[in-house]
């Protein structure tokens, strides 16, 4: 097959849509098929909202046999804060002017065509799979070439079905019609594709599928030498949290547990693994801990995979209390260690999380919550064991790569 996969940000950019499609594509391209990947510059999220934000140089790569090809971003002016603005606004006036929302979705982000884009758009595909809905303008253009080429359109949206006014960002009148117009929508839980159903999305097309991890990543991890690494000492319980710093992730949240810990007396140290991105939120909330509160967080920023599965190895419990994810990977990599989890009760994370089996759920943002959660395991080694036991079966029953990688090539053989 001649693939064609779509995405706003690729490797090198860190999130759960770059592997999951870096995943594929190097899958598709081992089994010996053609594949394209048509993205973009973004190599921090920063980017997304700031010119300032750091870019991949090269306009076109090959990556694990599949050719890159990247579009330039723009941005409007006075950006980051017009983005902030166009953002907010955005969601009301697609749907108040529908006819304006395919136009409106062009500019998250702004694309500038490269000769590498243009050679990519130029050629003939048997299928086109367009992932993560909420950066939609190539997302948009995927989906264009599918109509003109009359071929096969499938969609992974990531759909985050969080709290407040968030699922907003994902279900715009011009989102909405790429999931309408695929041949199948992958979805991460029940709780997505019951939301896209409501909205018209066919259930006969929505296929749940969850992420997947490789269990031989484990291989090696060694959880004392992250521990010597960082200066933390071997009996002392570890928090670790990977992914973004912000108060959507529930990094802050996890930030103010802590306090609670150490103003109780609690020997703990939390590593947190990833970038805050920009001024605000995180970064005020680590610079109000004291100088000995500040000693017992590491903040390792972004790490080579080795030393990631070490953090995990060396870990007493895993966290990430975040609204904002319609799955999460590194609850799988968690287990892939033997860990227990804790997440917040909100988005896609309890269908991906059994609350009291193999991890912990919370009311997200609560702090206090939080704390009592890790004080509870912190406490009890058996119950650690025993949830991390839980989750490792899970993943390997449901949640490897092998196992969908299997489900999305049945459905690529069936769309062809």
């Amino acid at each position: 097959m001649r693939i064609l996969h779509v995405t706003a940000a690729y490797t090198p950019f860190l999130g759960g849509a770059t592997t999951y499609l870096a995943e594929l594509s190097r899958r598709f391209a081992v089994e010996g098929h053609d594949v394209t990947v048509l993205t973009t510059d973004i190599a921090e999220v920063d980017r997304i909202w700031s010119p300032r934000g750091k870019r991949v140089d090269s306009e076109s790569d090959v990556i694990d046999g599949a050719r890159v090809a990247r579009f330039r971003t723009g941005h409007l002016p006075l950006a980051p804060y017009s983005f902030y603005v166009f953002r907010r606004f955005m969601p009301a006036l697609a749907h108040a002017v529908p006819s304006l929302a395919g136009a409106l979705g062009g500019w998250v982000p702004r694309l500038r065509q490269t000769q590498a884009t243009r050679r990519a758009l130029d050629q003939r595909y048997d299928l086109v799979h367009v992932c993560n809905i909420t950066l939609e303008s190539v997302v948009l253009v995927g989906a264009r070439l599918a109509r003109d080429q009359r071929i096969p359109l499938i969609c992974t949206p990531f759909v985050h079905v969080g709290q407040g006014a968030i699922l907003r960002n994902y279900v715009m009148p011009h989102q909405l019609e790429v999931m309408r117009k695929s041949r199948v929508v992958f979805v991460q839980g029940e709780r997505e594709a019951q939301t896209l159903n409501a909205l018209a999305v066919d259930p006969a097309r929505t296929r749940v599928l969850g992420m997947g991890v490789n269990p031989g990543d484990a291989q090696g991890a060694d959880g004392a030498r992250f521990r010597r690494a960082y200066g933390i000492a071997h009996d002392v319980p570890l928090v670790l949290f990977a992914g973004s710093l912000t108060v959507d992730k529930g990094a802050v949240a996890l930030l103010h547990a802590m306090r609670t810990l150490w103003s109780q007396g609690a020997q703990a140290h939390v590593a947190f693994l990833g970038l805050a991105p920009g001024p605000g939120g995180f970064e005020h909330a680590y610079a109000a801990l004291t100088p000995a509160e500040q000693r017992n967080v590491t903040r390792a920023g972004v790490v080579a995979e080795p030393a990631k599965h070490d953090a995990f190895a060396a870990c007493t419990v895993f966290s990430m209390p975040s609204r904002v994810d319609s799955f999460g990977i590194v609850y799988l990599e968690a287990w892939l260690h033997g860990k227990p989890v804790i997440g917040a009760n909100a988005g896609g994370v309890p269908d991906v999380i059994a609350d009291g089996v193999d991890g912990l759920l919370v009311p997200f943002g609560d702090a206090q919550a939080l704390a009592q959660a890790f004080s509870r395991l912190f406490s009890n080694a058996g119950l650690r064991a025993a949830m991390g036991a839980a989750g490792r079966a899970k993943l390997e029953r449901l949640y490897t790569w092998d196992i969908v990688f299997a489900k999305v090539a049945q459905a690529y053989q069936n769309a062809v």
